[in-house]
């Protein structure tokens, strides 16, 4: 056989194989809800000597954030009545997912967190009855914010929050508690408000074998053409 021939042959075999081994397509599904008026900023003393003039003032944060769907307009409870609390549900990042879910994320922009007080200021963080509860304390204690500021916090989210998300609809439920922040000191309870939300799910798509090993079928095609080519040499000899 000649070496023109045995290309030709071979290039389709080589295409096949590489097209079988070809990894799964990402995707990312997201959806956000409320709009980012402010950047994320702890408001860290030690960090920016100036950082008591950058903080924001409750009628700010509430003006900025007209015309923002619920819970997302308004500043939410008092530092000296009421907790803060509120559920947001996202329904439109794409219907039920059929694909496999590889990770997802939620973010959340939260002024007046006060996680700079003592104590834990997450009571309650859920989605769809999963707790996440101690996941979010973790994070806002990593970045204590201050009264007056406005962090935004992602969580990665567990593989049992991440079930909950695949019929297309998830709800998510924050409570908060004192104490809170103030800036003469800790106060009995913790009003705040969130500026936005955002769910990100990256999936795996495409139907492709994972581990990138070729499926049977390629298989057996490419082991038929090798066939063929070591019988044409056979005859050849």
């Amino acid at each position: 056989m000649t070496l023109l021939k045995t290309r030709f042959l071979l290039a389709p075999l080589a295409a096949l194989l590489l097209g079988a081994t070809a990894p799964a397509l990402a995707a990312v599904l997201s959806q956000q809800l409320g709009d980012i008026d402010f950047p994320s900023d702890p408001g860290l003393p030690n960090a920016d000597p100036d950082a008591i003039n950058h903080r924001i003032g409750t009628v700010t944060f509430t003006n900025a954030s007209g015309g923002d769907p619920a819970p997302f307009n308004q500043f939410i409870g008092s530092d000296t009545t009421t907790d803060f609390t509120a559920s947001w549900t996202f329904s439109a990042y794409g219907g039920a997912i059929l694909d496999p879910v590889s990770a997802a994320t939620i973010q959340i922009g939260l002024y007046e967190g006060d996680s700079a007080a003592t104590g834990n200021q997450v009571a309650a963080f859920t989605v769809d009855g999963v707790d996440l509860t101690a996941a979010l304390n973790a994070l806002l204690e990593a970045t204590p914010a201050y009264t007056g500021t406005e962090v935004h916090y992602t969580l990665s989210l567990s593989a049992a929050a991440i079930a909950e998300l695949l019929d297309g609809s998830a709800t998510f439920s924050l409570t908060l508690q004192g104490p809170g922040a103030s800036v003469i000191g800790d106060t009995t309870n913790n009003g705040a408000g969130i500026d936005f939300s955002i769910l990100s799910i990256s999936t795996d798509n495409g139907g492709t074998p994972p581990t990138g090993v070729p499926e049977p079928a390629s298989l057996a095609l490419a082991a038929s053409g090798f066939g063929l080519l070591a019988a044409r040499r056979r005859r050849r000899g």
